[in-house]
C-alpha cells in the first residue's frame, strides 16, 4: 500500500499529468452521464415493465453490442491506431476512411437475411411477449449502432475529446427521452423499440459530425506532397491486415464482458438474467476509469509507437495505470457500500445481485493492478501475442461458463467473468515484460 501512494505521489507532481488529467476528465464525464441515466433506465424499466423486462433489454441491448462489433470487422479499432499514424506521417485520412466505410456496407450487405433469419425464428429467446416487427427493430438498431461506433471511434482517432466524450453517454440519455415521452403521453414504448429510435439519431447526429472532422481535418492537416500518389483508395487486403487482428481481440473483449448472458438465458429464465445485468451495470461503474483512460491513451500509444519513442511509450501506460488505479480505489469502496441500498429500489428481489456484484468488481479492480496490457500490445503492433492470449482466455470463459452457470446461475457467470480478465491481464503483462523488459502495473507474472 506504501508503495502505491508513493507512485501516486510521484504521479500528481509530474508536469504534464493536468493535460491528461483534463482530457480525461473530460471522457469521463460522458460515461458518468451514460451511466447515471442507465441505471434511471434500468429503475424506470423495473418498476414500469417489470423484472423480466431488465432481462429482454440486457438481452437485446448486448445483442446489439455485440452484433455491431461483429460487423464493424475491428475497423473502430484500427482507426483509433491508423489516424494518429496517418496524421504523423503528413498523409491524407480521406482514402483510409472511404476504404473503411466501403467495407462495412459489405459487411452490413452480407450481414442482413443471416441474422434477420436467426432472429425470426429464435424471437423467444429475447422476448417474453411478441413486439409487432421485432426483427426488422433489431437489425436497424445494429446497423444504426455499427455507424455510431465507427464514426465515435474516428472522432477519438482525430484527437477530439468532447465529442467521443459526448458519445459515451449518448445512447441512454436518448434511451431515457424516448422512454420518459412515452409514459408522459400516456403511450409507453417498449424499452427494445426504444433503443433502436436512440441509435438512429445517434447514428443520424455523429454521421453528419464524421464528415465535418473529416472536411476540417482534411484542410487543416498538412499533406506531404509526396504522398499524392498514396491517395488512392486502400486496398481490401491492407484494411484487413490491420483490422482483423483488432477484430478478435474486440470480440473476445465483448463475449467477456456480455457474454454470460447468453449462457444464463440458455440456462435459465429471464429473470436471472435481469438480476446478473443488474450486477454487471453497477459493477462496470469501476470498468468506467479504466476504459476512461484507455480511451485517452489510445492514440497516444500508437502515436509514441509511430515515432519509435519507446522510453514515451512505456512512460505513457504506467502513467495510464497508475491514475485509474488512483481514482479506482476510492470509487469501489463508494459502492460497495451504496450497492445494496441502490438495488433495493429496483426491488426487493434486486438485492440479489449483490454477490455476483462484489464477485465482478473482484475481477474488475484485479485487471487494473495488471494494466491495459491488452490495449498497450494491440496498439504497439503485438497482435499475435493478443490473439493467443484472447484464445486461452475465451476457451477458459466458455468452459468455466459451461460448469458453473448451470450450477451457480448468475454467481457461476460472475466467478466465469472475472477468473477470465484476471488470467487474460496477467498473461498480457507477462508478454509486455517478456518484450519490453518493463511492466506497466503494479502486478505482473
Amino acid at each position: 500500500m506504501k508503495k502505491i501512494l508513493k507512485k501516486t505521489s510521484k504521479l500528481l507532481s509530474q508536469k504534464n499529468l493536468l493535460k491528461k488529467v483534463k482530457s480525461t476528465a473530460v471522457i469521463f464525464s460522458g460515461k458518468f452521464v451514460g451511466i447515471v441515466c442507465g441505471l434511471a433506465l434500468n429503475y424506470i424499466i423495473a418498476t414500469q415493465y417489470g423484472t423480466t423486462a431488465i432481462g429482454e433489454y440486457s438481452l437485446f441491448l448486448s445483442f446489439t453490442n455485440i452484433s455491431s462489433m461483429l460487423l464493424l470487422l475491428g475497423l473502430n479499432r484500427s482507426t483509433l491506431k491508423n489516424l494518429p499514424e496517418l496524421k504523423v506521417k503528413k498523409l491524407s485520412p480521406i482514402p483510409w476512411l472511404k476504404g473503411n466505410l466501403r467495407l462495412l456496407l459489405v459487411s452490413q450487405f452480407l450481414f442482413f437475411i443471416p441474422v434477420y433469419l436467426l432472429i425470426l425464428f429464435n424471437e423467444d429467446y429475447f422476448l417474453r411477449d411478441h413486439i409487432e416487427y421485432f426483427p426488422i427493430i433489431l437489425i436497424v438498431a445494429i446497423f444504426a449502432r455499427t455507424y455510431k461506433e465507427f464514426s465515435l471511434s474516428s472522432s477519438r482517432g482525430f484527437m477530439k475529446i468532447w465529442p467521443y466524450a459526448l458519445g459515451q453517454g449518448s445512447m441512454n440519455v436518448f434511451v431515457l427521452c424516448v422512454l420518459a415521452i412515452g409514459l408522459y403521453l400516456d403511450n409507453p414504448i417498449h424499452p427494445n423499440k426504444s433503443i433502436a429510435i436512440a441509435l438512429l439519431i445517434d447514428a443520424l447526429v455523429y454521421g453528419i459530425y464524421l464528415i465535418l472532422v473529416v472536411s476540417h481535418e482534411s484542410k487543416a492537416t498538412p499533406i506531404d506532397p509526396n504522398s499524392q500518389d498514396k491517395l488512392a483508395l486502400p486496398k481490401l487486403k491492407n484494411i484487413l491486415s490491420e483490422s482483423l487482428p483488432l477484430y478478435y481481440t474486440t470480440l473476445i473483449n465483448f463475449f467477456t464482458l456480455q457474454g454470460g448472458i447468453y449462457f444464463l438465458r440458455y440456462f435459465h429464465d429471464l429473470e436471472e438474467v435481469s438480476f446478473y445485468s443488474m450486477a454487471t451495470r453497477y459493477a462496470f461503474i469501476v470498468n468506467m476509469i479504466y476504459m476512461t483512460v484507455k480511451g485517452y491513451t489510445s492514440p497516444q500509444l500508437a502515436k509514441h509507437k509511430a515515432n519509435g519513442d519507446i522510453p514515451a511509450l512505456i512512460d505513457e501506460a504506467k502513467k495510464s495505470t497508475q491514475l485509474v488505479l488512483f481514482v479506482s480505489i476510492p470509487l469501489v469502496l463508494v459502492l460497495i457500500i451504496s450497492t445494496p441500498y441502490l438495488l433495493l429500489l429496483h426491488g426487493e428481489e434486486f438485492i440479489k445481485s449483490y454477490v455476483p456484484f462484489l464477485i465482478i468488481t473482484v475481477g474488475l479492480v484485479l485487471k487494473v493492478f495488471f494494466g491495459a496490457g491488452d490495449n498497450f500490445l494491440n496498439m504497439t503492433g503485438h497482435n499475435k501475442d493478443v490473439k493467443r492470449i484472447n484464445t486461452i482466455s475465451f476457451i477458459l470463459f466458455v468452459t468455466l461458463n459451461l460448469i458453473l452457470n448451470p450450477l451457480y446461475s448468475y454467481n457461476g457467470a460472475a466467478i466465469a467473468f472475472s477468473s477470465t480478465i484476471i488470467v487474460r491481464h496477467a498473461l498480457c503483462s507477462l508478454s509486455i515484460r517478456r518484450t519490453y523488459k518493463y511492466k506497466i502495473g503494479y502486478l505482473s507474472l
